[in-house]
């Protein structure tokens, strides 16, 4: 939460160093003033469940050129669908996997960035792709292999662009089901009412 509303008020700014930085920080619940990267290679790492993705360039030594490579492409002016490119830059951050941890959270996060700056805004960040992310996790493991193994970034594309149909069309439903509260419904019908009247007596 903390960084999703970090993100909604730097709207203004596009990606860059310090943007990461203060995204880690904030989901690591740290206030470094430099960005520092994991100091362990990928191989003898130690980590999580959640964090399955780390590591995949094997040497730290390679992580700030890799960085840089990530912010090139995303400041080049490709013109390509905002999902296209928040996938290919959700999947070179994993690729990298900066950090000793968040950063299956954070590729998410950078992903949804991109997308709310291409247009869709804040209501990116609010629907439920984190969640729909982290629950698949396993089966997008076994996509992400897949992508390194073959380096076709089609498999890691068409997977994102389907947990964005399927979240919205979750939200969507999710919206069906909500009833309006009783006493909104109540003061629609004296407005409907008063209507009724009203035309009846230019009627009459």
């Amino acid at each position: 939460y903390k960084t999703i509303d970090y993100l909604v008020n730097k709207s203004s700014e596009g990606v860059n160093m310090a943007l990461i930085r203060d995204m880690n920080n904030c989901m690591s619940n740290t206030e470094n003033t430099s960005l520092y990267y994991r100091p362990i290679d990928a191989y003898n790492a130690t980590l999580p469940p959640v964090n399955e993705f780390e590591g995949s360039t094997g040497s730290t030594g390679k992580i700030a050129e890799h960085m840089s490579l990530l912010l090139e492409f995303y400041q080049s002016d490709y013109e390509l669908s905002p999902f296209i490119i928040g996938s290919i830059a959700f999947a070179y951050f994993l690729y990298i996997s900066p950090f000793d941890k968040y950063n299956l959270y954070l590729a998410t996060l950078l992903m949804l960035k991109i997308v709310a700056d291409y247009g869709y805004g804040e209501c990116a960040y609010y629907s439920s792709m984190m969640q729909f992310i982290i629950q698949r996790k396993d089966q997008l493991k076994d996509i992400f292999d897949e992508v390194k193994r073959s380096g076709d970034l089609t498999y890691i594309i068409t997977f994102i662009c389907k947990q964005f149909i399927d979240t919205l069309s979750w939200n969507v439903r999710s919206l069906q089901k909500i009833e309006m509260p009783k006493p909104y419904l109540d003061e629609v019908k004296v407005i409907e009412k008063e209507v009724i009247k009203e035309e009846q007596e230019i009627q009459s």
